[in-house]
């Protein structure tokens, strides 16, 4: 949820790490945590990190 409320506050490179960090812990088996593997997969492939 962290993760969601740094997107909607526009800190795209902040919700980052709280996103990968879903992915880690989140259980597939889980449906709860389903959604929320799919919702972290398509941020992290959306966001784009300038050099």
């Amino acid at each position: 949820m962290i993760a969601q409320v740094k997107d909607e506050r526009g800190d795209r490179l902040g919700a980052l790490p709280f996103w990968k960090s879903c992915l880690n812990l989140a259980q597939p088996e889980s449906p709860d945590d389903d959604s929320w593997i799919g919702l972290a997969q398509k941020r992290l492939s959306t966001t784009q990190i300038s050099p």
